[in-house]
């Protein structure tokens, strides 16, 4: 390389008259390991400022500065991405607890000996035979139901009924 093109450029750059295409020419110049001993009192210099050109200010610290200076900071927008799911999340959760609520309603009713499905057909069974006929056949008929009585059919009909053919 030619050193007094070198020599020429480093004394146009303490004048102020180097371009940013040549600072970076001695800049790359300076990095490598072949430095002339009468140029190297330049190297650490370069070494300086190349090591400098690599340090970034924080967002923070550049926020602040511009809060300071009074210019809003410039604000990055990402667009928002929409997802079923995230949407439906509320939903999801809203179904989950009810039927935690009906799961431990059914286990407590089985704990308890009350057949939810069983003691509703009774109770509705029982409630229409009481109104057309005596608690004795609702005794009867419970029994039945349950399994512990089998079903018998009476000879005679009950003494309302005889009373009013009658008449």
């Amino acid at each position: 390389m030619d050193y007094n093109y070198i020599k020429n450029l480093i004394d146009r750059y303490f004048e102020c008259e180097t371009t940013p295409s040549e600072e970076r020419m001695l800049r790359a110049f300076f990095s490598g390991n072949d430095v002339p001993e009468d140029l190297a009192k330049f190297k650490p210099l370069f070494d300086t400022f190349a090591s400098e050109s690599q340090e970034t200010l924080s967002v923070s610290f550049k926020n602040r500065l511009l809060e300071k200076a009074g210019v809003a900071p410039v604000v990055e927008a990402r667009p928002r991405v929409f997802s079923w799911r995230i949407a439906l999340r509320p939903l999801y959760n809203a179904v989950a607890a009810v039927a935690i609520v009906m799961l431990v309603g059914h286990l407590a009713q089985i704990s308890f000996g009350n057949e939810p499905t069983s003691s509703n057909e009774m109770n509705m069974a029982g409630s229409a035979v009481t109104d057309t006929i005596g608690s004795s056949t609702t005794t009867n008929l419970r029994a039945v139901g349950e399994g512990t009585q089998t079903a018998a059919i009476p000879d005679s009909l009950p003494a309302n009924t005889s009373k009013q053919s009658n008449q």
